[in-house]
This record gives C-alpha cells, sequence and structure tokens, in this order.
C-alpha cells in the first residue's frame, strides 16, 4: 500500500512538471503576434491542472518527501528555456511577441518577462550552492559515485541557468525586475 501512494504521489508531481514545462513550448505560429488568447486559455487549464496536481500529492505525500525539490528543478529548467529564447530573440533567431520591443521571451512584454527571470534567479542561486555544497561535504570514497555525478550535473546545470539569466537580465532594460 505504501509503495503504491508513492508511486501515485510521484505520478503527480511527474505530469505537474511536465505540465509546467508544455507552458514554455505552447507556441502557436499561426496566429498574429499581437494576439494570445489561445494561449492564455491553455495557460488556464494548465495552472488548473498544476494546482490540482500538487494538491493531491501534498495530501498523498509522506513527510519524508519534499514536493519543492521537483518543483524547483522545472523552474529552473523553465527558466532556462525562457533565458535562451531571449537570447535568440536578441540576436534575431527567434521573433519577438510584441512589434515595440525585441526582448519578450514567450511573454507579450518585457516587464514580465523580466520578473519572472528575476523570480527565477534565486531559486537557481539555492539550487547551485546545495548542490555545490553537497559535493564538497561529501567524502571522496562513500560508494556513493552516481549520486556524486548527479550532484555534479545539477550545480553545473544550475549555475548554467543562473549564467544564462545575469545574461538575458540587464537586457530587457526593465525597471521592476
Amino acid at each position: 500500500m505504501n509503495n503504491v501512494r508513492n508511486l501515485l504521489t510521484g505520478s503527480l508531481v511527474y505530469i505537474a512538471c511536465i505540465v509546467l514545462l508544455s507552458l514554455a513550448c505552447n507556441v502557436s505560429s499561426g496566429l498574429p503576434v499581437a494576439d494570445v488568447i489561445g494561449q492564455w486559455l491553455y495557460f488556464d487549464k494548465s495552472a488548473l491542472v498544476v494546482a490540482g496536481c500538487l494538491l493531491m500529492a501534498g495530501l498523498m505525500m509522506e513527510k519524508r518527501y519534499f514536493l519543492f525539490i521537483p518543483v524547483s528543478w522545472v523552474l529552473v529548467m523553465l527558466g532556462g528555456i525562457e533565458a535562451v529564447w531571449g537570447l535568440r530573440q536578441l540576436y534575431g533567431y527567434a521573433v519577438s511577441n510584441h512589434s515595440l520591443y525585441v526582448l519578450t521571451g514567450s511573454f507579450f512584454n518585457p516587464g514580465p518577462y523580466s520578473g519572472y527571470l528575476a523570480m527565477i534567479l534565486p531559486v537557481c542561486l539555492h539550487q547551485w550552492l546545495t548542490k555545490r555544497g553537497e559535493i564538497l561535504c561529501s567524502d571522496r570514497n562513500d560508494g556513493k559515485g552516481w549520486k556524486k555525478v548527479m550532484d555534479k550535473v545539477g550545480a553545473m546545470v544550475a549555475g548554467g541557468v543562473m549564467l544564462l539569466i545575469l545574461c538575458v537580465l540587464p537586457a530587457g532594460m526593465s525597471r521592476s525586475a
């Protein structure tokens, strides 16, 4: 019974993470540039699905499992996608969603885009510091080689996304971020 509950909880968190990741990939090239009503409807529906999945997973979860770890890694990955998207727009490889602004990411305006990146930056910093601390505090021959490799990969991903955000954030020239 306990294994079924853990499997169901993990599946709900996985579904929520996949739905969050699908938000950044929802681009409709058939619509005009200023028409984003279809994206907003998809955002609303997916926000309800994510909230429901996370609520059910939180109610079924045991005390030793933490929900914020997979969600924070999804946010780090989404921040990386948005930062790369912004860099592509800066260099002219992608089209902006607004005719007056060069840098909008998947948003319609650079203000929310820069605000989103500014909120993801501390999450990246936390993940980088956590993984870096686990690498430095671990014993060299403790028999957990795979965990060390994953900690190093996690530190590199979080640090790389953090650097990407630091490169794109000043280009947005947002007063709020």
